[in-house]
Formats: structure tokens, sequence, C-alpha cells
């Protein structure tokens, strides 16, 4: 899917290429800002117009993992279906064996859509990152879970939806179940698997001077379905920020 939605925008090449030019940046910048749902240009411009440019210019260094994928969220399901399903969630575990126990509700319900061959869109925060899961049945009619997130002061959004296609179940949960042991180095192989640093997630050996240490950590998830509208409501969204930067410089909206 998100390989889907970065490959869409393409018919709107001139239209991305005449706001980049305008602004003095790049294309990639351009749809890396608008296309994360967590960016809100509208306020952006309303604190100042440079910030709105400089963010433009810069959407790495404001890309914040947890915003983007609190704000994915209901871009790819319905809110209006039941309340999402969710774990115990803690803000901070309180030992090794709760954490895992956390890890275990979210690998387990991931478990239950992939054998139930239910499209379900997963948030999670999984010690220091934030991110998207989506198990989907790609064009070949197999199913796999494709990683969506922005890496705070590192990647935005576009780095997730152009990797490759997507994972199977079995990796996603090895990697998962790693990242939670109580030994450092398979935690590290775990993050990993799925192209993260462990120590950057609080996952490696606890540093003094860290904010949150393994496994004094966050472990929360939440699932609900994917929407079938779930492509067009977030190209909905782009298209209103981007024709509201697109007015602010003078350069073509998108019809």
């Amino acid at each position: 899917m998100g390989r889907n939605i970065a490959a869409g925008l393409g018919q709107y090449g001139a239209q991305i290429g005449e706001l980049a030019a305008a602004v003095g940046t790049s294309s990639e910048n351009v749809i890396n800002a608008l296309l994360d749902p967590a960016y809100d240009p509208m306020g952006a411009h309303g604190i100042a117009p440079e910030i709105l440019d400089s963010n433009l210019k810069d959407p790495i260094e404001y890309a914040a993992c947890f915003p983007t994928a609190h704000d994915l969220f209901p871009v790819l399901t319905d809110p209006a279906v039941n309340p999402p399903r969710q774990g115990p969630n803690p803000e901070r575990a309180a030992d090794v064996q709760e954490f895992q126990a956390a890890v275990r509700t979210l690998t387990d319900s991931i478990r239950e859509a992939w054998s139930e061959g239910l499209q379900s869109v997963f948030r999670i925060e999984y010690a220091g990152h934030g991110f998207t899961l989506v198990i989907r049945i790609a064009e070949d009619g197999q199913p796999h879970i494709e990683l969506i997130e922005s890496l705070a002061h590192a990647a935005g959004i576009t780095t997730s939806l152009s990797n490759a296609p997507g994972m199977t179940v079995e990796h996603v949960l090895e990697a998962l179940t790693a990242m939670s042991s109580d030994a450092v180095a398979e935690r590290v192989r775990g993050a990993h698997m799925l192209g993260w640093n462990a120590h950057a997630l609080y996952l490696g050996d606890p540093q003094p001077t860290e904010q949150e240490r393994f496994p004094q950590t966050r472990m929360k998830w939440w699932r609900q379905p994917l929407s079938p509208q779930a492509g067009d409501n977030w190209f909905a969204q782009f298209k209103l920020r981007f024709n509201f930067v697109a007015q602010t410089y003078g350069t073509t909206q998108l019809t």
C-alpha cells in the first residue's frame, strides 16, 4: 500500500515540482512533509510563514516517529467501527517479565489477524520508537506486513514507503520477540531485522544519560481493521495540505 501511495503521486509530478521550485527545495522534501499525517502546514504557517518554509526545506528536522504513527492510525482505519483492540499498554514496564508479556499480546494479535486473513493496522509504541504495521493482501493475492514509519532527525515517511514490498509474519514476529529479550545481543539482532538501531530505541546497554532504559520503558499497541478507503483517505489529506501550501506559494493546486 505504501508503495502504491507514493507511486500514485507520480501523476502529479508537475505540480509537486512547481511547488518545490517555488519553495527552493526538492520534490522529495515536499512529499515527505505533506504526506506525513502528523505535519500541520496550516499551523506552521499560522505561527510564522518562515517556519512553514523551513519545514518544507528540511522535513527530516521535525520528523518524529510517535506523532506519525499516532496520526496515521485513524487515516488507515475506520474510526466508526468498534474501539480498537489493544494490549495492556504499560507506560513503563516494571521488569522484563511485564515487558515480554506485553509483547506476547502484540505478537498473538498479529498472528491471529494473519491466520484469519484479516487486513489490519497496528499502531505500536515499542520502547523508544513508534511505528505502524499493516497486514495487507498484496496485488499478487498473498498477505504481507508493511512497516510505515518516520525516524526522528533521520528519515521521513517516504523512506519506509519505498522499501521492499513487505515482510512475512514469521520475520516480524521473530524480530518483535527478539527485541524483548533479556540479552542485549538478541535485542540488537531483533531491531536490526526491522532496520533499526537498538540503542536508539533504548534497547541496547542501558546508559546513564538515557531518558528511558530497557525494560522500564513503554510497550503499547492498538489494532483496527484496515479501511477499504485507506489509500483514498491518505491522498485526500495530502491533497488538502498540498493545496494550502500551493495557494500560499502561488503554484498550481491539485484538482
